[in-house]
């Protein structure tokens, strides 16, 4: 048999590229036969991985009008190896940003990311790097990228992550950016760097809006250096974060000394039920050295650590969950953090009427907001950058379930057989008396001759039923006041100044 000359591939490939070139370039509207070998054409190019190929197939998919077409391109350059650039892969970015109003359902949606991010593996960590530096330009992009992207992926990704964060909380009334924040937040978590652990904790002192979704990153890598957060995070936690937070204290070699800690992890334990409040005993026989033998029974596992938190700490309050009485709140917390953060109404509150239901109120005569108000206590002027709605919501309800240990109240017993209970006022000028602030925001003075015995009191001074006498647009002003206080400087920096 005679033999057959070899096939010359790089000169098909030339012949390939050439003939995919005229086809672009061809002022003629195209048929379907046209389109057809277009097509085919992008195949075998592809199949080969013809370099030359790649920025013209980019090029197309970007000039095409048609879903269907652009999408085949897509599909090609998915599978090309060779021929790309930073700028290749950009266009390809730049053109995943324009489908994102594509119709089709989730699955085409789905369909697209999935040929996009193949397409996005083969980036560097620099070019990944100056892509999340360009998010404003490309968002639908950038969350793309920040989903599928590892620290290792990312060049200075602590950095990178941190920044872009940042970025994004100067513009909070941007509701499309909150599925960025999400991923971004995420990204942090996949690294056990010691930078974006730190990261992580001050943007959970910093933004409690957010705090469960950063309690939960914080748990995927738990240490001591976030065991704070960690156990704040019991306190006002979701079902879901609360019980991430329990597991992963189990795992740090650190022990609370304060009342509030134990409590948190036993109201955590009630909280929780049936639906993980096991982990909260688990965690309480750590914490405690005391085994409580009530197997896997967690009405009497958290009832054993009740009695020990009582022995433990007398003067505290109990490690029960608040009861609202509604006869003398009007209303509970789950209907006020509702409407406040579901019902339209709840957030279209006026601040400045919520302002005069603050003063209104008598709260300047213990808090201070801004210039305002007396300093007695806690200083609300950044409230809303310390604490999240729902905590607010039930410091009012439930004055008595959580008092700083700066703010406790005292019960004073005189020789004369009266009793006093109130919140002392510092700094009086008057070393001979103690004076404090009641319920009602008024003082009372009481020589230190006439008393026979203070002992610290398990009820705050702040009255039950504050918001009683408010109607639901009351506390919706109320509430839009107090929601200025993310605007706010910190105290300190505003006496700096």
């Amino acid at each position: 048999m005679g033999g057959t000359k070899g096939v010359n591939l790089e000169a098909v490939q030339g012949k390939l590229v050439t003939q995919f070139q005229t086809m672009m370039g061809s002022q003629r509207p195209r048929d379907e036969i046209a389109d057809a070998t277009m097509r085919e054409t992008a195949r075998l190019l592809c199949s080969m991985d013809v370099a030359d190929a790649t920025p013209l197939l980019v090029q197309t998919m970007n000039a095409s009008k048609e879903l269907e077409a652009g999408l085949h391109y897509a599909l090609c350059l998915r599978y090309m190896k060779s021929g790309w650039d930073f700028h290749s892969r950009l266009q390809v970015l730049n053109w995943y940003e324009t489908t994102r109003d594509w119709e089709g359902g989730n699955s085409l949606q789905g369909y697209v990311r999935n040929v996009v991010a193949g397409i996005c593996e083969g980036l560097s960590p620099d070019d990944r790097k100056e892509m999340l530096t360009q998010w404003q330009q490309r968002p639908h992009a950038t969350r793309l990228l920040l989903s599928i992207s590892t620290p290792d992926n990312v060049k200075d990704f602590d950095q990178v992550v941190g920044n872009l964060l940042g970025d994004m909380e100067k513009m909070p009334g941007h509701a499309s950016l909150q599925e960025m924040v999400s991923l971004t937040i995420e990204a942090l978590g996949k690294s056990d760097s010691d930078a974006s652990r730190a990261t992580l904790r001050k943007l959970f002192d910093t933004y409690p809006d957010r705090r469960e979704q950063l309690a939960r990153q914080l748990c995927n890598h738990p240490d001591e250096d976030c065991w704070p957060q960690l156990v704040k995070a019991l306190s006002f936690g979701d079902g879901t974060t609360m019980q991430q937070c329990l597991k992963a204290l189990t795992a740090v070699d650190r022990k609370p000394e304060a009342a509030d800690d134990f409590r948190a992890a036993i109201l955590a334990g009630l909280k929780l039920n049936d639906q993980g409040g096991m982990l909260a005993a688990d965690l309480l026989q750590i914490w405690t050295g005391a085994e409580h033998h009530a197997g896997k029974d967690l009405n009497r596992a958290i009832a054993f650590y009740q009695g020990w938190f009582q022995g433990r700490f007398p003067q505290a309050a109990p490690a029960v969950l608040p009861q609202i009485d509604i006869e003398k709140t009007r209303y509970g917390l789950d209907q006020l953090v509702k409407f406040l953060d579901q019902d339209p109404k709840g957030q279209a509150g006026d601040p400045v009427k919520g302002k005069a239901i603050f003063t209104k109120a008598n709260c300047i005569k213990c808090h201070r907001f801004n210039n305002e108000g007396e300093g007695i206590g806690p200083d609300l002027t950044t409230v809303r950058r310390r604490f999240q709605r729902k905590e607010i919501v039930e410091s009012l309800l439930t004055p008595s379930q959580v008092i700083s240990d700066q703010y406790k109240s005292v019960t004073v017993f005189t020789k004369a057989g009266l009793v006093h209970s109130g919140m002392p006022v510092p700094n009086t000028g008057n070393n001979d008396a103690v004076v404090l602030l009641l319920s009602d925001a008024t003082r009372i003075t009481i020589p230190k001759s006439e008393i026979e015995e203070l002992v610290p009191a398990k009820v705050s001074v702040m009255p039950e039923g504050l918001l009683k006498e408010l109607n639901l647009d009351d506390i919706a002003d109320l509430f839009a006041f107090i929601e200025t206080s993310k605007q706010n400087e910190e105290p300190a920096q505003r006496a700096a100044k």
